[in-house]
């Protein structure tokens, strides 16, 4: 994927995890704050956009460099 294309994937799938959870927001306890819905949102994305244990092992290795760490 070209940075573009890179671009629009990710506006795309914040887009649809937007969209998802505010459709179950009157399911969603009124006591959570901030801590509870960051935890719910990683939760309900870790969820529904799984990757296979080979991809995900090359994904946890790519993020070092990401951040800096290699």
């Amino acid at each position: 994927m070209n940075k573009k294309q890179k671009k629009e994937f990710i506006n795309q799938i914040l887009s649809n995890l937007k969209k998802d959870i505010l459709e179950r927001l009157d399911k969603i306890p009124e006591n959570w704050d901030g801590v509870e819905l960051r935890c719910y949102i990683h939760d309900y994305y870790d969820s529904h956009y799984l990757m296979n244990r080979k991809r995900k092992r090359g994904y946890k290795k790519d993020l070092y460099t990401i951040n800096g760490l290699l």
